[in-house]
């Protein structure tokens, strides 16, 4: 009987690493997963059934209802833009495998009996995860070879470090030039791992304060690895907004020497590291920051041609834009607002700020450390992923950052104070 209380959050973690698994890019930008574009869409169908065999028992709160209720109406709103859009099949495809396994995750994490389990070993999970990929690419860098890569017809696919094990060949993609060579790992994008790595160091960072964790000597070889792999991507924003959250972090369970510590101490070292990195970096980092200026006035110009509907769900991911944007804006919000108007960017507001307020309340008044420490570092990882998002894609993208976002999200509105037809 117990086994059957903690399948829901087997499957939420077996869901949520399925559609990780498929997100992974192999280093050159090609699916590691034959039949790629097929297979994405299993973890859709396996979750939707198991949510609609269970659906009865789903008990919900005001919040989350009303959470819920914001979610299905983004993924209505963003089916409809398919109509209207300029490529209506392609917003078509991505309003159902970006939002529709929100909607499915939100089941789930409803579904589950033991929410607070099951958030710590997802958390442990995917700091695993992000030591993994920081363990595959600091070895890349150090042991392998640099060389470039042709494709079969003999075009040059670009500058790679490689490792021949023998068995498999490892690669990465060089981003950048000596010393500042950003660790790209699997990814392939340095700033998408830092996003990625941004995620789990501060989901393992919260497992460091449970108490009685008997994990915690992997917890914090975890935090040492995956800080370091996000370090050496360079990338400005992913640090930033790790600072941000541990910050807030630290004011959620009231740890207020460490706080002051923390802004005191990485304010001036973030400035520093900034104005070095810009200083003598290639300017695959330096473009990093004024090229976006120029998106985001791209997608608001063409925003302000169709400002109530938008242009269509998704067409940005790819690139298109009436205005001759060629490439993802690098700004969640931005994109939002360019893509489903002024009516979508609404929904998308309530859809952050609903889990967000129901986070913060909790602080004042569950008296439990260790549930404490939970909300804390869930909330506190939201905020960082709300401040990442104005540099990077992060969420409403076929990501890995957009699956965890989705859960942190529901997770934070099943336990929310509200939540209380609930019993964990």
């Amino acid at each position: 009987m117990s086994g059957l209380k903690r399948l829901p959050g087997y499957v939420m973690i077996i869901f949520i690493f399925m559609l990780i698994i498929l997100r992974v890019h192999h280093p050159i930008n090609l699916f590691p997963v034959p039949y790629w574009g097929v297979l994405m869409y299993l973890p859709i169908i396996f979750g939707s059934i198991f949510a609609l065999l269970f659906f009865k028992k789903i008990h919900m709160s005001i919040t989350q209802t009303l959470y819920i209720s914001f979610v299905t109406l983004l993924f209505i709103f963003a089916l409809l833009g398919s109509t209207w859009s300029i490529i209506p099949q392609m917003s078509f495809q991505r309003s159902l495998t970006y939002v529709s396994p929100m909607l499915i995750i939100c089941y789930l994490v409803y579904l589950d009996n033991r929410p607070y389990c099951t958030f710590s070993n997802i958390s442990l999970s995917v700091g695993i995860l992000g030591g993994l990929l920081s363990i595959y690419g600091f070895a890349i860098l150090i042991f392998g070879e640099h060389m470039p890569m042709y494709t079969q017809n003999g075009d040059v696919l670009g500058d790679f470090y490689i490792l021949d094990l023998g068995i498999i060949v490892l690669t990465q993609q060089t981003v950048g030039s000596a010393p500042f060579i950003r660790l790209g790992s699997m990814i392939g994008n340095p700033n998408s791992l830092g996003g990625i790595l941004m995620i789990t160091t501060l989901l393992t960072f919260g497992q460091k304060f449970i108490r009685n964790n008997k994990n915690i000597r992997l917890v914090n070889f975890l935090i040492v690895l995956q800080t370091a792999g996000l370090i050496f991507t360079f990338s400005r924003g992913a640090i930033f907004s790790t600072v941000v959250g541990i910050i807030v972090f630290y004011w959620y369970i009231k740890k207020y020497k460490n706080l002051i510590f923390i802004s005191v101490a990485t304010i001036p070292v973030f400035i520093l590291f900034n104005m070095f990195v810009t200083s003598s970096a290639s300017s695959t980092v330096n473009w990093a920051v004024s090229g976006r200026f120029e998106m985001w006035k791209i997608v608001f110009d063409s925003f302000l041609q169709r400002p109530l509907l938008g242009h269509g769900f998704g067409i940005t991911a790819g690139g298109y834009f009436p205005e001759g944007l060629g490439r993802n804006p690098h700004n969640s919000h931005i994109r939002v607002l360019g893509e489903m108007g002024i009516i979508g960017f609404i929904i998308y507001i309530f859809v952050w700020a609903i889990p967000l307020i129901s986070g913060i309340k909790k602080r004042f008044t569950d008296s439990k450390d260790n549930v404490i420490v939970l909300y804390g570092i869930a909330t506190a990882t939201l905020i960082a992923l709300l401040f990442h998002s104005t540099f990077e894609g992060s969420v409403l993208r076929f990501t890995v950052r957009h699956f965890l976002w989705a859960y942190i999200l529901a997770f934070l509105t099943v336990t929310s104070t509200f939540a209380t037809s609930r019993t964990v």
